[in-house]
Parts: structure tokens; C-alpha cells; sequence
């Protein structure tokens, strides 16, 4: 049998995967967050979520670390999280915004917008610049929704392990 060949897209959709599905109690508990993340992604491969080859493919390390970064501490710490939240919007020009946000979570009575990505970075300013305006659009279309403002718009560059807040 072959073995199927994985893109870089494809380890990018395993990664969000295996974020979305993590459970936050765990991880919250978690005295080693690597080895909290090595066990959340056995239960995935046990209960057939993923397969063994594809757990070998993402990076556990850069997972852990966004987990016990400044954002990703505060938002365990947050008693509402919301993870692949999906999302219709008409803005007012009559163009229709959809998308999905990796993860939101309230702070102090507004949300806070984590967007994770696995692309290769050389230049973080231009990387947080092309996707200023996607976030944006993402916290205008939650305000709308939601009725409560979006303080704070971040980006995870997982291979960075590294959290770049956007303005």
C-alpha cells in the first residue's frame, strides 16, 4: 500500500485540527504542556480523528508553545472560548465576509482573536501586514454579531512559536 504524500496545506489543516479539538480542561491542568499535547493527540489517533502517520506530521512542540504563551495561557484562562467559530457577514458595501476563526475567547467583557498559522516567515511585519485586513474583517463581522467589541487581534506563527499581536 502507499503511503499518502502530505502538502504543506495539508499539515497546516492537521495542525487547526488538532487545535480545535484539544480539550482545554486538560490543558489547563497540565503540569508538562508538551507531554499534555503528546496525549491529546494519542486520543485523536485511538478514537480514529486522525490517523498515526498524520500525528507524526505536525509539530507537538510548536502546539505546546502556543499553549503556554502569553495569549495562549489567557485564553485557557478565559471562562468563554469559542474554536473554529464559523461565521456569514454582509458588510455594508453588500459584500458577503466568510470565514472561520480559528479561536476566540472573551477577556474582560470583549474577545480577543487568535488566528494560527503554520506558513514560512522571513518577515514578520510583512507577514502580520498581509493578514491585517482578514482579521479585521473578522472582528468587524464578531462586533456586529455578537454586539461586543474585539479588543485584541493576534496571530500564532506556530513555526515562529511565536505570538505577533496586529493593529
Amino acid at each position: 500500500m502507499m503511503e499518502k504524500q502530505y502538502s504543506g496545506a495539508d499539515v497546516g489543516t492537521l495542525t487547526h485540527l488538532i487545535l480545535s479539538l484539544t480539550d482545554l480542561q486538560l490543558l489547563r491542568n497540565a503540569e508538562n504542556m508538551y507531554e499534555a499535547i503528546e496525549q491529546e493527540i494519542a486520543r485523536m489517533v485511538e478514537h480514529g480523528i486522525i490517523t498515526e502517520g498524520e500525528s507524526q506530521l505536525v509539530n507537538k512542540r510548536s502546539i505546546a508553545q502556543f499553549y503556554v504563551s502569553d495569549i495562549g495561557m489567557r485564553m485557557l484562562a478565559s471562562p468563554k472560548v469559542k474554536r473554529e467559530w464559523s461565521f456569514t457577514y454582509l458588510l455594508q458595501e453588500g459584500t458577503m465576509v466568510q470565514g472561520i476563526i480559528d479561536c476566540a475567547f472573551m477577556e474582560d467583557d470583549a474577545w480577543v482573536l487568535v488566528d494560527y498559522k503554520t506558513d514560512h516567515i522571513d518577515d514578520e511585519a510583512a507577514f502580520a501586514e498581509k493578514y491585517n485586513l482578514q482579521l479585521g474583517l473578522y472582528a468587524e463581522a464578531v462586533e456586529q454579531i455578537t454586539h461586543t467589541r474585539v479588543k485584541e487581534k493576534w496571530l500564532f506563527a506556530l513555526r515562529l512559536q511565536k505570538p505577533l499581536q496586529l493593529v
